[in-house]
């Protein structure tokens, strides 16, 4: 048999990493660190820094306020609305309530009248005013008069009151209800004449092209309706004619 031999092996011998340069350093455990020097800032350097990125900041679409000619722009669009507006709903507001305070006094008469006719019984309302002044504005009260005198007395039934009215309103009543206006077991007045009440929102019948009056008319059979106004002037008719002011004189 022949004798086997090692291969020989012809592969490059590994090198050093360290042949040809220096060995690094060894650092001993009780060596300090170098400190590296650090560049000396002044505090004005800090504010300038500061002050710079403030400005610089680029701030979003939706995140930006308005400028001084369109505040002033949206101010002046607000001036006109609000000049429309206002007097629109001052009209509103007046009319509203002349309709309210008629729609509850008219209530109010039919509901006496209703009164007298289920009782069989004299049924009076009376203001709570200077007597023979014919202001109603400060309410009314309204109970069965028993002995006939038109006044309330002691024993007599208060069936419902009425508040008083808040300014500007004014109600006024004709010459026939001075005092009181009544009706009797049948319905009908317990004066002599029919008459009617004048409601204003104001002293004038007309301000600003705009009715301020309702009024309320009781025949003399006690049938109650509120007055219209036929011929477009603002102002309402009356069997007489029309409204001749607010205080119904």
């Amino acid at each position: 048999m022949s004798r086997l031999s090692a291969p020989s092996c012809r592969c490059p011998a590994r090198l050093s990493p360290h042949i040809g340069q220096p060995p690094p350093p060894v650092l001993s455990s009780l060596q300090p660190p170098r400190a590296v020097p650090m560049p000396a800032l002044s505090s004005a350097s800090f504010v300038r820094k500061e002050t710079k990125l403030a400005y610089d900041v680029v701030w979003p679409q939706h995140l930006r306020g308005l400028s001084l000619v369109e505040l002033l722009v949206v101010l002046a669009i607000f001036a006109v609305l609000l000049g429309i507006g206002v007097p629109s709903l001052h009209n509103y507001v007046a009319s509203s309530r002349l309709s309210s305070a008629a729609s509850e006094f008219f209530a109010a008469l039919n509901f006496a009248r209703s009164e007298a006719m289920r009782r069989q019984a004299r049924v009076v309302i009376a203001h709570n005013g200077v007597a023979h002044s014919r202001d109603w504005t400060a309410g009314w009260r309204m109970f069965v008069d028993t002995n006939a005198n038109d006044q309330l007395d002691a024993g007599e039934e208060i069936i419902r009151q009425g508040g008083a009215l808040a300014p500007p309103l004014t109600l006024f009543g004709s010459a026939s209800f001075a005092n009181t206006i009544g009706f009797d077991s049948s319905g009908r007045l317990t004066h002599a004449g029919g008459g009617s009440f004048v409601l204003c929102y104001g002293p004038v019948l007309v301000a600003d092209g705009q009715a301020r009056s309702r009024a309320v008319i009781v025949n003399v059979s006690g049938r109650v309706r509120i007055a219209l106004d036929t011929d477009g002037d603002r102002v309402p008719e009356l069997d007489s004619g029309p409204v001749p002011n607010c205080h119904n004189a």
